[in-house]
């Protein structure tokens, strides 16, 4: 890391390969990204190529949890019933 910092500061490139120095040994430079492949379980539409359609479906969930939270939290004043209106909600 030094070096690379030296490199840097002398307007040289950076040292290339393995960071840790040439004796840390072959695992350390052998480090490697794996290779996801990705399969659709059902393709999305051809109307709806980014799936919009579905992220936006999720938001009246989304507010309507939020709006009966704030109501049973502000509206009413005993945990008892705060319980209850959870529950019921």
């Amino acid at each position: 890391m030094q070096k690379a910092h030296e490199a840097a500061a002398s307007g040289q490139d950076p040292p290339q390969g393995n960071p840790a120095g040439d004796d840390a040994g072959p695992a350390a430079s052998a480090m490697e990204v794996p290779q996801v492949k990705i399969t659709d379980v059902v393709p999305l539409s051809d109307d709806d190529p980014s799936d919009a359609g579905l992220a936006i479906a999720g938001l009246p969930l989304t507010l309507g949890g939020i709006v009966g939270g704030v109501l049973t939290s502000m509206g009413i004043r005993s945990r008892r019933m705060r319980l209850v209106g959870t529950i019921v909600y």
